[in-house]
């Protein structure tokens, strides 16, 4: 896996992360309303379950973001920020740092370059 595809991982662990919050929700009120204890049981190891997946997708996050952080320059690192953590477009992106969409893309291959140096030892 290239440090460009790890990287990518980030912007569908934000939306996994959403997703196991609202199950986690729902489950919660579950148990409030559940009066058999078969299915307690079995809504409390489910919650376990999501839980421990949330976690993992946690700890991936913070690692792509560690890897991320070591950048030295603050528009690179900020390009791939607003890009797999925020899950900005290019466009979004460019008008958000006051860049072309063009530059917004050479320096995103700019950052994936760096960010490749700190892929190999994360």
């Amino acid at each position: 896996m290239t440090a460009k595809e790890y990287l990518k991982k980030a912007y569908n662990i934000n939306q996994s992360i959403d997703v196991k919050k609202e199950l986690l929700k729902s489950i919660e009120e579950s148990m409030h309303l559940a009066t058999d204890q078969l299915l307690l049981t079995k809504l409390q190891k489910e919650k376990k379950k999501l839980k421990t997946a949330l976690d993992k997708d946690i700890h991936t996050k913070m690692t792509i973001l560690g890897i991320i952080e070591n950048i030295d320059d603050f528009i690179l690192k900020s390009v791939l920020l607003y890009k797999y953590i925020c899950g900005m477009t290019n466009e979004e992106i460019g008008h958000k740092l006051n860049y072309t969409t063009r530059h917004i893309v050479r320096m995103h291959t700019k950052a994936v370059t760096e960010a490749e140096k700190f892929y190999k030892i994360a």
